[in-house]
């Protein structure tokens, strides 16, 4: 999980929606992906729609056969803790449309870019009462919160993992583990189905996707360096771009290998 900045006011099209008093959150798709550089707030993927050559599908999709990934608007604290017509669980008793001005569904800054396999594992979970853990790890967080993805989580380069760093502890390290955990985001999601591209039934999990990504960045870079190595700044650069899959693990990487002067 990367940080993404938030911007501070929110768009005109929540606005809208928000006089409205609407759950219609479709318009907030395009601002979303602005913001979000069009990849999900918590997987790092991007939807292979927006352009064909961006990844192969039977490499780059839980399910192979599906051409590619479709994003959604997404509340990272779940709508039936923010709305709920039992004012001990929500904030806002609204049963139904419209909402007030004020309901806290429209909270700008609760929402996030995400694709629809994320949206569907995490769905309406939260971290349950009692337990340690009493969040999910806001991708939207500071960078110098010691709550941010950066100062949270780290990746074991030899498997994909996305892991919790050794001097995380207490809250924030049961937080990050729930999120991992909550949101599946080393393992496989959905169901299994047949797929077009290869015989049999899989699925694919994140942690292999990462790991095959990381080895693809590997062989460029090593190619690179040997045929056109003044291209190797601008090249070393665009994997770990904001606007890159994967870009987090690919920072790990190159600024743990022998190519991390070409990101200075």
């Amino acid at each position: 999980m990367r940080n993404i900045p938030r911007n501070s006011s929110e768009p005109t099209e929540l606005t809208t929606l928000r006089q409205s008093g609407d759950e219609d959150f479709g318009p907030l798709d395009a601002p979303l992906d602005a913001m979000f550089e069009g990849v999900c707030a918590y997987c790092e993927r991007k939807p292979l729609w927006r352009s064909r050559q961006d990844g192969v599908g039977a490499d780059d999709t839980d399910l192979p056969d599906r051409e590619g990934l479709f994003f959604t608007c997404d509340h990272v604290r779940p709508r039936r803790l923010l709305c709920n017509p039992d004012p001990s669980v929500g904030q806002c008793t609204a049963k139904s449309p419209p909402h007030r001005f004020d309901c806290v569904i429209y909270d700008w800054h609760n929402l996030v870019y995400a694709c629809q396999p994320c949206n569907a594992v995490k769905g309406g979970q939260w971290p349950t009462d009692g337990d340690v853990a009493v969040s999910y790890i806001n991708p939207c967080e500071h960078p110098d919160n010691p709550a941010a993805p950066n100062r949270v989580f780290e990746y074991d380069l030899d498997s994909g993992r996305l892991t919790v760093r050794g001097d995380v502890s207490g809250v924030p390290r049961a937080n990050a583990v729930q999120t991992i955990r909550d949101l599946a985001l080393n393992d496989p999601r959905g169901r299994i189905e047949k797929t077009s591209y290869s015989a049999g039934e899989r699925r694919i999990s994140l942690a292999e996707l990462r790991l095959r990504w990381v080895s693809d960045l590997r062989k460029t870079l090593d190619i690179i360096v040997e045929v056109a190595p003044s291209t190797l700044t601008d090249v070393a650069r665009g994997f770990v771009s904001s606007d890159a899959r994967f870009s987090s693990i690919a920072r790990q990487f190159v600024e743990g290998s022998r190519y991390r002067h070409y990101l200075t």
